[in-house]
């Protein structure tokens, strides 16, 4: 099979390559790991015929554009300057993209962890490890992936401006900390917020005119008119202890099972680390 290619065009792209590929592997000297330390080869003519086992004249002819290489030298160039062999012959319409840019179009995995597992055996032997199906799969699952940042965020009680918001998940805390879990239910998360925030910590008007909480300022417009409450409203406070357990119960419930959950993580993790380094 005969290879037809423009000697010019590839001498051009063979020479741009071997310079990019060099500057990357000068830029990333600075760090104790290169990811380009491959392209070390790539300072010179020199240097490039000694890792490809040709002389230096003979790249020096194809930078040139005045001698082609066989087919499994340009194989050969591809696999040392991480290139497309359709653009390095010439190829208009193609981008010169490195095994590694296409690894990470294809997987969605960054080319620098992709970079850097190249470069660090150990790093790649790490990766390997931890990425494996069979060893992750307890730690991330699809359910965790599709629904952690919804879950995190709706453990938040967004509703609530400080200090009410505090307030409220301090006294959470407490109720949870005393109060048997097979007990714990919104009847009795309401005699607690009854007990620990009693009408006379609380204030229905529009300013703040001691030390009580004004709960108007702790609450979106909307929702003040919602719940009806004012100082003028006799079942203001009672409305609002029903709307703090209705609203506060779940996502409070929430924020302690993602601790749980965050914990038990946490072991799983240091378990599957232990059985890694002694492998």
């Amino acid at each position: 099979m005969s290879y037809m290619y423009d000697k010019n065009e590839f001498g051009k792209r063979l020479t741009e390559l071997r310079k990019e590929q060099w500057k990357k592997y000068k830029d990333n000297q600075i760090f104790t790991i290169n990811p380009y330390e491959k392209f070390a080869c790539c300072k010179s003519q020199e240097t490039l015929a000694e890792a490809l086992g040709v002389e230096r004249r003979t790249i020096g002819k194809w930078e040139l554009g005045t001698s082609i290489p066989t087919i499994d030298k340009v194989d050969a160039l591809c696999e040392l300057l991480e290139c497309n062999v359709d653009y390095l012959l010439g190829a208009t319409e193609l981008i010169g993209f490195s095994p590694a840019a296409i690894a990470s179009h294809y997987s969605n995995i960054d080319i620098n962890i992709i970079n850097r597992a190249i470069a660090d055996a150990n790093y790649r032997d790490f990766l390997n490890y931890f990425m494996h199906p069979d060893n992750c799969s307890a730690l991330i699952n699809a359910a965790t992936l599709t629904t952690r940042g919804d879950f995190l965020h709706s453990t938040e009680l967004l509703e609530l401006s400080e200090p009410l918001r505090s307030l409220v998940v301090d006294i959470f805390q407490n109720y949870q900390s005393i109060t048997p879990i097979n007990y714990c239910s919104k009847d009795s998360y309401k005699q607690f917020l009854y007990d620990y925030l009693p009408e006379s910590k609380l204030s229905f008007s529009s300013r703040k005119l001691d030390e009580r909480i004004c709960v108007i300022s702790c609450l979106d417009a909307s929702k003040i008119k919602e719940l009806d409450l004012s100082p003028q409203n006799k079942q203001s406070y009672k409305l609002f202890i029903n709307y703090l357990v209705d609203y506060s119960f779940d996502i409070l419930s929430n924020n302690e099972r993602v601790t749980i959950q965050r914990e038990h993580l946490g072991k799983a993790f240091v378990r599957m680390l232990e059985k890694y380094l002694t492998e």
